[in-house]
Parts: structure tokens; sequence; C-alpha cells
């Protein structure tokens, strides 16, 4: 159809071929990368609405807390123009335009129909792909009751279809939210738990029944829900420990709130919870509050904190010395930050892999860690703090009583044993893979007096996990 204008010059109106592929284009094109990053796992659904997350992996070995990570790099990079690069045009034909906007229609239909299935296919590939990494007990176990563990990947996030062996030979299998239902053994002692082909293991204490208040049945619910401990202070990026009573084995019937927003209970038992903060909760003072079953336990004061790096203003070349900045926002104490190296081969901190640091207090609140960068290219560094309330083990009467175990020891047992020693000495700051390897000998079953020593020296640890 074609209209004369008031200036007598001819205007043609755009057909309708040419306004569909715009309209397809507009519509189902952004719902197709919406929904590619929904598989991908980039995009959740929370509070009704649509919210894009960024994953960055970070370094979790046993018994570790999931922590903030800060990647940077060691070498100077080339400088790419920062110009934008035109794109000069002229004009063209109507039937040109035409021809055009009907193939980007074609385009559009085969995207939105094609590419969701390389999406699934991606997506399946690396659910296969990941490795696990983390078991996360909770701090206390109830003999004879049900309890929640959950799996972790390297990337910290949850793993299903994990198969997970437990103390007595029982094995469970995680869900699709990456946790599992289990029962604890009827008799107190270690509970142990490990994943078949890795070296993903865990272990916490089995404690006896102290009454009524540990009834994991959803049926007859305790009215006796209390919080006994809880960290004063609280990382945004790490998960915590909630000790108590009344609290349900099954971790989706505790109800966990930071400032008013839900928490993701990851493992729990009658006295014991382990819960990852949501997305969402502000820094600085705030209350938690713990609801079971509809009986809450009141609120609790606790504080929120975010810890950021920071490094030398400019990058630094290979061989170089520098310092590292590890910052907690939303509190003014002093605190205790543990700080790992996840590039030993590219970055090596003055004490080790594994430094523990206290921040200076106040405004900035701030700690330095002296480096040395040996290499060109990219590291990574987590930090995740410390609970002040727990103070660090007594790495000396665990040491004696691994030296007393030595004594005893047969076989590989003693070269086992040696190995924790020198680990003690060589690198004492390294809590939780000093832990982890104690915890690997407990799973092998030792026997006798040895094995006993070895579970002492173990439970200097859990003193202050």
């Amino acid at each position: 159809m074609v209209s004369i204008s008031q200036l007598g010059t001819r205007r043609g109106r755009i057909k309708p071929s040419v306004w569909l592929p715009l309209i397809c284009g507009r519509l189902y094109l952004p719902r197709a990368i919406l929904l590619v990053r929904i598989l991908n796992g980039d995009v959740i659904w929370r509070n009704e609405n649509y919210e894009f997350c960024r994953r960055t992996p970070a370094l979790r070995g046993a018994a570790v807390s999931p922590a903030v990570s800060w990647t940077a790099r060691t070498a100077p990079q080339r400088r790419r123009d920062a110009g934008a690069t035109r794109l000069r045009g002229r004009a063209v034909r109507k039937h040109i335009a035409d021809r055009f906007w009907i193939l980007c229609e074609a385009c559009a239909l085969v995207f939105v129909a094609v590419l969701p299935v390389f999406a699934r296919a991606q997506q399946a590939l690396r659910v296969q792909a990941a490795t696990p990494r983390t078991i996360v007990l909770p701090q206390k176990a109830v003999a004879g009751a049900a309890a929640t563990l959950a799996v972790l990947d390297s990337a910290g996030r949850m793993l299903p279809n994990a198969v997970v062996e437990l103390s007595g030979g029982q094995k469970v299998t995680t869900d699709a939210t990456g946790r599992a239902l289990f029962t604890v053994p009827s008799e107190p002692g270690v509970l142990a738990a490990r994943i078949p082909g890795h070296d993903a293991s865990a272990s916490a204490p089995i404690v006896k029944s102290a009454g009524p208040e540990t009834q994991t049945s959803v049926e007859s619910p305790s009215t006796a829900v209390r919080v006994l401990a809880v960290p004063h202070f609280i990382s945004l990026h790490d998960r915590f420990a909630v000790e108590g009573a009344g609290f349900r084995g099954e971790a989706d019937a505790n109800r966990v709130f930071l400032s008013d927003q839900a928490c993701l209970v990851l493992a729990s038992s009658p006295v014991s919870l382990v819960v990852l903060p949501g997305l969402h909760i502000p820094i600085g003072p705030i209350n938690l509050h713990v609801s079971v079953a509809g009986h809450d336990a009141g609120l609790h004061p606790v504080v929120m904190v975010q810890l950021e790096f920071s490094g030398p203003p400019e990058t630094p070349p290979a061989g170089a010395q520098g310092k590292l900045s590890v910052r907690v926002r939303g509190a003014r104490e002093r605190l205790a930050v543990e700080v790992r190296n996840a590039s030993p081969e590219v970055i090596q901190l003055s004490r080790g892999n594994v430094e523990r640091v206290t921040t200076s207090g106040g405004e900035r609140n701030a700690a330095e860690i002296e480096a040395k960068f040996l290499t060109s290219g990219d590291y990574t560094l987590t930090a995740r703090l410390i609970p002040t309330d727990s103070g660090l083990p007594d790495l000396e009467a665990a040491r004696q009583k691994l030296v007393a175990a030595r004594a005893l020891a047969t076989g590989n047992w003693a070269a086992r044993a040696d190995r924790v020693i020198r680990q003690i000495d060589k690198a004492p700051q390294d809590i939780a893979e000093i832990r982890a390897e104690l915890e690997r000998m407990l799973n092998d079953k030792p026997s006798g007096e040895f094995a006993f020593l070895v579970e002492s020296a173990w439970q200097e640890f859990q003193k202050n996990n």
C-alpha cells in the first residue's frame, strides 16, 4: 500500500512481513536467552522475581566452609583499544531490507527452537562432570535420630545424586537439592561420612539423646525449641552453625531467618543446624530467628559482615613482593580471618598456603598479608571468618597424643601418624587439613589404644570446630 505525502513525495509503509520478525525477535529472543541462563544455573526464581547470580569457584577442602574468593592477575596485560568499532552503512533498496528481515525471522525462530536443546545437553554434561568436594554434616548428631547431610562440588554448588557412605555401612544418595536424610547409628561415638572414589570426607560426634526435646517426628513435634549457641559474627558468604534443642532431622522442617530473610538449612539434627545465609541480608547488626513446626525460638542478635579482598594498585610483575588486604565490612570489632591460597604455583603467602590474621578494627577494619608473586598468571585467594567464641584448637595437646599413638603404631599407621605430626610442625595454621587427615585415619578403622589416642587428638579439633 502506498500513500502520498503532503509534499507530493511517495513513501511506502513497511509490510507486515517486516514487522513480524521484529515482533518475534522482541518477544522470543529475550525469553530464549532467559531460558538458557536458567538452565545454566545463572538465574534463580526468588521472591516472585528472576535474579541473576554469578558463582566464583573457591577453594573448599574437607571441613572448610565456603569462602569469599578473589581472583587477580600477576602480569601486566596489553590494553586493547577501548574505542568502539562503527559500522558505516548506506541506503539500500526496500526489497533487500525485506529479505534481510525475513532471514532474521528465520534465524530467530531456529535460535529459539534449537538453543535450549543444546543448553540442556551442556547442563547435563556439566552435572556429570561435577566432582563432589565437601560433605556437610551437622556439628553434632543424636544417636538413633534422623539427620540431614549435604554434598557440595568444587564450585560450592549443592550436588544431586551423590552416594555417601556412613558409619555402619549405611549408604544414602543426595536428592535434587543436594541433601540426603539418614538415620544416625544408635550408639554414641563418631559419625564418619565419605564418598567412594573421592577424597571428600567428614565426621561429627554422636551424642546421646537428652530427652523428649530431641524428638524428630513431625507427628509428635516438640514444643521446646531453643537456640543455645550461635556465632555473634556471621559472614555473608559463609555457612554457620546453630546449636540448640528441638530441631528436626529433616532440614526443610527447620526455618531460619536473618533479618526476616529466609536462609537455606544445609544439614540438620535435633541439636544442630548448618545454615547458609540468603542473598539479600543487610550488613550490620540484625536478628536471627529460628522456627520449627510453628514453634519459635525467639530473636537472637547477630552481626552480619562481608569480607572483601584488595591487592596492589598496579599489576605486580613476576618475582615481586607485595601486600594483599582483607577487609571486614559491617563490624568495627577486631576479627580473626583465615586466608587460603588456591594458587601456590603463582603466588606465595609469607606463612604458607593458609594464614590466619586479625583485622585492625575500627572504620576500615582490615588486615594485610605479605605475599610474593612467583610467576605470571591468575591467582585465587579465599577468606573465611573464624568464630571468635571458638578460639583455636590445642595443637600441642593433639601433637602429644599423636606422638603417644606413634609409639604404639605398626606398619602403615606409623607412617601416617608421622605425616600428621610433621604437618602440625610445618604448617600449624592449616587446621582444616590436619583435622581432615585425622578423619581419614579414623575412617580406616584403627584398633586398640592407637585408635583411642588418634580419636582423642581429633577431639581436640572438634572442641573448636
